[in-house]
């Protein structure tokens, strides 16, 4: 910790005492550092869960309705070098529900409400020996020299309502691509994601590493469903160099960062009906761009 004191001194001549006072106030100084690339989940197979599926029912015991897979990748960094409230970032959740045959005509997926409830999870390495790779729980289960210490942040909800579908079988100008009746229904979730200023930025050195994750677990309201949660890489950075300003992300500044290139159907001209609560937006999302990338 880092504090500023200072004294303020009240001299007179003929007093033979000094009256003092003073006061301090903490300070937090922190190097500034660009994002990373994109962490590669193939070499952390046990530490994120970028897909997940269930079964949808309408009550416990009542027939399956389908089946539905949730998916999303590492947004981009939260920067807590920012003017805003709290630092931010966005989320893009994939939707895939594939409707039993039998009950394909009484699904209505563009009616549901859907609850994301998330939480930024920090993981701190230490070892008594020099590290020559990135540190991963695979790593400490291994090495009894390296210990792993991990923590949570205060849970948020996200209320996600009226946003579009897309029959996978329909082209963007709705014609049928497909004579299939049993076709998947499509849709993108676009979370704002909000975390504290005072997060110690993502750090790696020779004995002590810090690696954030975002948990994210879906709901859907009036449904049966098991647990569908994802865990996918986050960083948070000190950037001072890079320009923000303070917005409130809309559907129309909504743009996918370099490495969502193979996502190009996450955001589509369908989403245009997509609407988040505006009660649970408490605070500006930054529109931030990821720095350019590149390889050797």
């Amino acid at each position: 910790m880092y504090f500023i004191k200072a004294t303020l001194a009240e001299v007179r001549h003929q007093a033979k005492r000094t009256r003092t006072c003073h006061d301090a106030r903490e300070i937090v100084i922190v190097p500034s550092t660009p994002a990373a690339p994109p962490l590669s989940l193939d070499e952390y197979p046990r530490e994120y869960r970028p897909n997940s599926t269930a079964t949808l029912k309408r009550r416990r015991w009542s027939r399956p309705i389908g089946r539905l897979n949730i998916s999303a990748r590492e947004p981009q960094a939260i920067n807590v070098s920012t003017t805003a409230p709290r630092a931010s970032t966005t989320v893009f959740i994939k939707l895939r529900f594939d409707p039993c045959t039998t009950c394909e005509s009484e699904v209505r997926p563009y009616e549901w409400d859907c609850d994301v409830e998330y939480y930024v999870r920090s993981r701190t390495f230490y070892t008594v020996k020099l590290l020559d790779e990135i540190p991963s729980i695979s790593m400490m289960e291994a090495n009894e020299h390296v210990r792993m210490d991990s923590k949570f942040s205060k849970s948020e909800i996200r209320q996600c309502s009226s946003h579009s579908w897309r029959l996978d079988r329909l082209s963007r100008m709705g014609v049928i691509q497909s004579s299939d009746e049993n076709s998947p229904w499509m849709t993108t979730l676009v979370v704002p994601i909000n975390a504290s200023k005072t997060l110690t930025p993502t750090f790696l050195n020779p004995l002590s590493a810090r690696r954030y994750s975002l948990v994210l677990r879906l709901s859907i309201k009036g449904l049966y469903h098991s647990i569908m949660e994802l865990e996918v890489p986050l960083q948070i950075v000190c950037d001072t160099l890079q320009h923000s300003t303070p917005t409130i992300a809309r559907e129309a500044d909504i743009s996918v960062p370099l490495y969502f290139r193979g996502l190009h159907d996450l955001v589509s001209d369908d989403l245009a009906a997509l609407a988040i609560d505006s009660e649970t937006v408490s605070t500006p999302i930054e529109d931030d761009r990821l720095p350019p990338y590149t390889r050797n």
